[in-house]
Order: C-alpha cells, then structure tokens, then sequence
C-alpha cells in the first residue's frame, strides 16, 4: 500500500527518474529512440511540510518543458497547500495569494498546470497501481531492452543526489524554460530560509501570536510546548540507543544510505516500538532519523540495532 500521509512516508518519499542511457546518462536525449518515464511523489502534506510539494510541482514543470510528454509522468501530490487556510500564517515563504506555489524565494508559481494523477489520501495495491499504468511496464521494459534503464530515488534512499539540481541529472532546460522555472542559484542552502525542522515550530508560534481567543491561543501554547519537550526527548532517545550498542559517533555522523534493507526493518522496529510518527509526524526529525541510517551504515547487525531499540523503548515514554 502507498499512503500519501506525514513524515512516515517523508522516509520513502521519492522522485523516480527512468532515462534511456548507458549507465546512468544524466541527460535527455529526446532525439534517441529510447522513451523517458518519469514518477515523482511528494510523501508528506500540509503547510508544515510546503517545500515537500513544492518541489515536486518544480520537478513537473522542468521536466514537462525539456519535452517528457504528460502521458509519460506520473505525479502523487496530496495537493493541500495552493489553496491551504493557512497561507497567511507562515509569513516567511512570501506566498499571499490563493492558487500559488513557489519553490524559492520571490520565485515563479510553479502549481498551473501540474499533473495530478493521484491527490489527497491515497492507497494503491499494487493491482490497482498497475492496472492503470500498465503500458508503462512494456514500454518501459522494452525500452529497457534497448538501451538500458536507472532508477534515481531521491531523499533518505539516495541522499547524495540531494546535492544536485534537478537538472543536473535529468538534463538541462532550453534556455526560455530556465529563465522561468531555474532557481537564481545552484547553492541550495542559500534558499532555505529557515532549518526544515523548524518549520512546524515557526508556523505554531505564528498561530499562537495571530490567534485573538485566549482560551484557543492556550490551546495553541500547550501544542507548542509539548511539540518541544517531545522532540528534547527524541533526542534523550537517539542518545541511549546509541550508548546501549557503543556507538556514540552515530549522534553526528552523516553517512549517505547503501543498506536500505536493514534501514526500512530498523526504522518499522523504532515506529511501532518507540515512536509513531505517523501519527505525531513532527516529532521524529531529519536528525533523529540520520541517527538510524548511520546506525545501520556502521557494520552492526539489525538485531542488535532493534535489541537496542526495544530496550529504550522500556526506560523512556512519550
């Protein structure tokens, strides 16, 4: 099943990019006999998590414009923030105006037009996913054939090619595309405004400071303050797993993800044992689940990464 839910999913969300090149030619050749398929899911929703969509809705339109037919893309999008009530709330992504989307400061709307084949709360079978889209299996297996097919999954299962432009793998946009959709620099980190963490913390504080009713307001306050203590816990939590196994160098580490296998049991194992971030999404952050991947990137074996795990999750309670 696919659900289109918070942050469970923000840990397999993916952007899929199948291209028709020996060993992973990072550039379309629309010129080649080969078909581009492409498959872009934003795994998260809601305000909090804007930049999620966002950037997918950026994807379609750079790869819409280098000339990958819509009938060749796919795109999940749980579609909640162009119209979201909240636009006003979050001041710092300057974006006023019902039915817009940026992907960068002061940057172009990058929602008309966006592909939408799955939206809201979706589950897919595999049947039913399949059913739909099934002449994408022969083509794209027949074009396989010919010319040979890569897979780029983005976020936790590639975190390297988070460091690239889209267009550095996909290829790059005629000229009249760029200068509409091509953010003003290729330095990521200087488009981020704020830390992605604190998204949920800044759009709470706006909340609290806009809201007149003191009772909600009050409300709004508790929210905030159990948001914090929560997450000052989650961090008490990575800190003893990582002692329990002697490996304290897995708190500020930063390995890129190989073992995605051992990765998907250890991080079901602390869901259901520790924490379900499903259901509060904005607990478990970027950092916590890096404490994960550097775990199992270690060399431990998976049992002794849940053992340790499990033992936690009996001395520390939410």
């Amino acid at each position: 099943m696919i659900h289109l839910s918070h942050l469970a999913k923000r840990f397999e969300s993916f952007m899929l990019a199948r291209v028709g090149g020996i060993g992973g030619s990072v550039n379309i050749d629309m010129a080649s006999k080969g078909k581009q398929w492409v498959l872009m899911a934003a795994g998260s929703k809601g305000w909090e998590d804007y930049s999620v969509q966002a950037n997918v809705c950026h994807a379609y339109q750079v790869v819409h414009h280098n000339g990958v037919p819509d009938e060749q893309i796919v795109v999940m999008i749980y579609d909640d923030i162009a119209y979201n009530q909240n636009t006003m709330i979050f001041q710092l992504l300057r974006n006023p105006t019902p039915g817009n989307i940026i992907n960068v400061p002061n940057g172009p709307n990058v929602y008309p037009g966006v592909l939408k084949d799955y939206t809201g709360e979706v589950k897919l079978t595999v049947t039913s996913f399949g059913e739909q889209f099934s002449y994408l299996e022969k083509h794209v297996s027949k074009d396989a054939r010919k010319a040979g097919v890569t897979e780029t999954p983005c976020n936790y299962g590639d975190k390297g090619m988070l460091k690239l432009m889209l267009s550095e793998f996909l290829g790059q946009s005629p000229v009249s595309v760029s200068e509409v959709y091509t953010p003003q620099t290729l330095n990521l980190q200087v488009c981020d405004i704020v830390e992605t963490t604190e998204v949920p913390l800044i759009v709470q504080e706006n909340k609290i400071k806009n809201e007149q009713d003191a009772e909600k307001r009050q409300a709004l306050q508790k929210q905030y303050d159990d948001l914090k203590k929560k997450r000052k816990t989650m961090d008490e939590v990575m800190k003893k797993i990582a002692e329990r196994i002697n490996t304290s160098q897995a708190l500020t580490e930063k390995r890129e993800v190989t073992r995605t296998f051992e990765l998907k049991v250890v991080a079901e194992h602390f869901r259901k044992n520790v924490f379900d971030w499903e259901k509060e999404p904005f607990v478990v952050t970027r950092s916590h689940l890096q404490v994960l991947v550097n775990l199992c990137e270690s060399g431990l074996q998976v049992e002794s990464i849940t053992e340790a795990i499990t033992h936690v999750s009996q001395e520390i309670t939410f």
